[in-house]
C-alpha cells in the first residue's frame, strides 16, 4: 500500500501527486547501490518524456551510460566503482 507523501514548507502542505514514480525510483536506487538503470526506470512506469525532463532538470544524473543517481545522492567512490565495473562487464 502506497502512502501519499505530503511536501511541507513552513505551514503549507501540498500532496505530492504525480511523484509516486519518482519515489519508487528512489526506493529502487536505495536497494541497488543508490543508482538505477533504464530497466528500473521502465519498471517504475516513468515515460521517456518525463525521464528526459528529469535529466534536463538535473534531477537524475548519469554515472555511466547505464547508471543514474538522484541529484540529492552524493556520488561516492563505491558508487563509481560499482557502476563502472557493471558497465564495463557488459562490453
Amino acid at each position: 500500500m502506497r502512502v501519499e507523501v505530503v511536501c511541507r514548507f513552513r505551514n503549507v502542505a501540498v500532496p505530492s501527486q504525480g511523484m509516486n514514480d519518482e519515489i519508487d525510483l528512489i526506493e529502487r536506487a536505495r536497494a541497488s547501490h543508490r543508482m538505477v538503470t533504464m530497466a528500473d526506470v521502465t519498471r517504475a512506469g516513468v515515460t521517456p518524456a518525463r525521464w528526459q525532463r528529469w535529466q534536463d532538470d538535473n534531477r537524475w544524473l548519469q554515472v555511466t551510460p547505464k547508471h543514474y543517481r538522484h541529484a540529492a545522492t552524493e556520488l561516492t567512490f563505491e558508487m563509481t566503482l560499482h557502476a563502472g565495473a557493471s558497465w564495463l562487464g557488459t562490453r
